[in-house]
């Protein structure tokens, strides 16, 4: 390869590094922020398996998206799929420890799975990162509550 060659390919390369991310072809053309979006939409619609599909594009683009990857965990425990969707809430975690949808819907699947002491555990963490005054706290006190109710009834 010619000197004028090797100088003209780094060139380009530059230019393409310059203006931003580069999606593999056939991927989305939209941004991770625009496949969460889309997926957030889905899940109001109910449609989980395109939220996945859209969260998947999101992923694939930032493997780190906290957001998307809690949002993965959301619609695996919608569907009935309760270890895939721990597995995504510890992920999201992973990246932002304190990310209050993650921490509220893991403590939600915990209950699911009868599993009260983590939920507790993660009402705790909540009541920490936002001093006991914010939705999710509110949300998975009022879940964890609700278990606790039937879990009396029955005994």
């Amino acid at each position: 390869m010619s000197r004028f060659s090797i100088a003209g390919a780094a060139l380009v390369v530059s230019a393409l590094v310059a203006a931003g991310p580069i999606y593999a072809m056939g991927s989305s053309d939209k941004s991770p922020e625009e496949s969460v979006s889309e997926a957030v939409g889905s899940i109001k619609a109910r449609d989980y398996k395109a939220a996945i599909r859209s969260l998947d594009k999101a992923l694939e683009a930032d493997s780190r998206n906290a957001d998307a990857l809690n949002y993965m965990g959301y619609s695996y425990r919608k569907l009935g799929q309760h270890k895939k969707a721990i597995q995504y809430y510890l992920q999201a975690l992973s990246v932002d420890p304190k990310h209050k949808g993650a921490l509220e819907y893991l403590g939600e699947a915990y209950l699911e799975t009868g599993q009260l002491a983590k939920a507790e555990s993660n009402l705790g963490t909540l009541a920490s990162v936002c001093n006991s005054d914010c939705d999710e706290y509110r949300e998975l006190k009022k879940a964890v509550d609700a278990y606790k109710a039937r879990a009396g009834a029955k005994g």
